[in-house]
């Protein structure tokens, strides 16, 4: 049983190493293409829109303190 624990973590660990890597280069192929500062600006207009389109659906129950937003909003 330990070495099948062992080997789907291997693979597991593979599997991730290879997507991150594809994705990683991808990313920078298109970067190069449209520069990197709008790829960085759209990717945090889009993170930011996810997220608060998440936030509307989900009505968290806690309550958002000025300093909190200032936090989210900086992306701390």
């Amino acid at each position: 049983m330990h070495m099948d624990k062992t080997i789907i973590s291997v693979l597991g660990g593979l599997g991730g190493m290879i997507g991150w890597g594809t994705s990683d280069f991808l990313a920078n192929q298109s970067s190069e293409k449209i520069g990197h500062f709008k790829t960085f600006l759209w990717s945090q207009v889009s993170g930011l829109l996810l997220f608060a389109v998440v936030l509307l659906l989900l009505r968290p129950s806690f309550i958002f303190s000025p300093g909190l937003i200032v936090l989210l909003v900086i992306g701390a």
